[in-house]
Parts: structure tokens; C-alpha cells; sequence
């Protein structure tokens, strides 16, 4: 079975909006699951806020396919802002410039849990 698939979307966009390419996924044997976020959702992004929230929804999301299909890692697929969030949550320095979680929030360091990630605008 392939690697479950994470779809994280992009800047002000609901997962309703990525429904048909999770359905397309799916359909051809490749599981897929979206973060399941919702336009309020990027609300208390907006003006260079923290976007840790949207942070926990994409871990919790990995987490929740990685138990799903009983899988070791998960492949992640993000548009536009989603995309440098992504980097984020894969990269080797915590992001705790807002000071509203701290280190032991384990939102980065998803390399363990990440195959491969594909980014587009």
C-alpha cells in the first residue's frame, strides 16, 4: 500500500475547497486525508500572527493519517502558504517567535513522520 498522502491547504482556503483532489486520490489507491481546516481557521494568521494553530491542525492531521493506515511516515502535499507552514513543521529550529507555545509543543521536527513533501503555488 502506498504512504498515506496529507493534503494542507493553502492561505485563506477551506479543506472543502481540496475535497475533489482528496476524491481523485483516493480513487486511484493512493489514501488520502485533509487538514481539516476551515477559512476562519487562518483568521488570527492574518498581520504576521502566529500560525501555530494551523500548525497543531497539520500534526494532528499527520498523526491521525499515520494511525489511520497504520503507516510509518506520510507523504505531504501543500499549496501556496501551506507550503512554507509545511517547511516549518519539517524544520530543524522550533517556531516559537510568537511566544504562545514552546518547544515541548513537538510542532517541527516532522521529519521522522514525513516521506516526501511537494509544494505549489
Amino acid at each position: 500500500m502506498p504512504l498515506p498522502t496529507v493534503i494542507l491547504p493553502g492561505f485563506f482556503a477551506a479543506a472543502s475547497e481540496y475535497r475533489e483532489f482528496e476524491r481523485l486520490l483516493n480513487d486511484q489507491g493512493f489514501p488520502a486525508i485533509l487538514v481539516p481546516l476551515r477559512k476562519r481557521d487562518w483568521v488570527p494568521t492574518i498581520g504576521g500572527r502566529s500560525i501555530a494553530p494551523i500548525l497543531s491542525q497539520l500534526h494532528a492531521t499527520v498523526q491521525q493519517a499515520l494511525q489511520e493506515f497504520n503507516a510509518p511516515k506520510v507523504n505531504l502535499i501543500a499549496h501556496s502558504a501551506g507550503g512554507w507552514i509545511a517547511r516549518i513543521y519539517l524544520g530543524e529550529k522550533p517556531y516559537i517567535i510568537h511566544r504562545d507555545i514552546d518547544e515541548s509543543a513537538q510542532l517541527w521536527y516532522a521529519n521522522p513522520f514525513v516521506s516526501t513533501l511537494i509544494t505549489a503555488l
